[in-house]
């Protein structure tokens, strides 16, 4: 099933089963300091979460912008084509999740679970991941000291055979303690490692620059 299919479904289902702010053609925004029990869900429209809130479901766009202030608490955030732009010192306590837009993590944020990406880069700077990056044809750069708990995984990509590139870059004392694993023969992963970056772990099917 495509991804995009897989979100309208799971964003129907959402309509249908539970009890949730749902919405076609109009953004949601929560103001500072707010606590919200249940799922926000749009499809052209973004969901802006102020700074300080306690966001205890999950928020879902399918165009639009998912953009969370400084120091709020959210789960898992989850975008088809537009932005995930997470402030300073958020809590992440599931997943973030893109098929074509930006994630976006700034200074302090911890994120409990994994990020998976299919088509969007993924740019961290001073961000822990707890878990996993996987993608597949998203470039992904660790920036000033953020560290991925996990590995970072370059996943099979089911319905095309052409070449494709991918780049990893690993900066500014940042740290991958697991390992950095190409699972598709078809994809070029170059990996960037400099100022201090390091992979603990090992290094499959990849280039390796410094």
């Amino acid at each position: 099933m495509r991804p995009t299919c897989f979100v309208w479904l799971v964003w129907v289902a959402a309509v249908v089963l539970c009890g949730c702010n749902a919405t076609v053609n109009r953004s949601v925004a929560l103001g500072d300091g707010k606590t919200v029990h249940f799922s926000h869900h749009t499809v052209n429209g973004g969901i802006t979460i102020g700074s300080d809130c306690d966001v205890r479901a999950t928020c879902e766009s399918v165009n639009g912008a998912i953009t969370v202030g400084p120091d709020s608490r959210v789960r898992t955030l989850q975008m088809v084509n537009g932005l995930i732009d997470v402030g300073e010192r958020v809590a992440v306590r599931g997943n973030l999740n893109s098929v074509n837009g930006l994630i976006r993590c700034r200074p302090g944020v911890k994120i409990e679970r994994g990020i998976s990406s299919v088509n969007g880069s993924i740019e961290l700077t001073g961000t822990t991941v707890a878990r996993d990056i996987k993608t597949r044809n998203a470039d992904v750069a660790l920036l000033r000291g953020s560290i991925v708990e996990g590995s970072i995984i370059v996943r099979r990509r089911r319905d095309s055979d052409s070449r494709r590139r991918v780049e990893i870059r690993v900066t500014d004392g940042s740290l991958v303690k697991g390992d950095v694993v190409v699972q598709d023969p078809d994809a070029e992963v170059a990996v960037y490692l400099s100022n201090d970056g390091r992979v603990q772990g090992r290094i499959e099917g990849a280039t390796v620059l410094r």
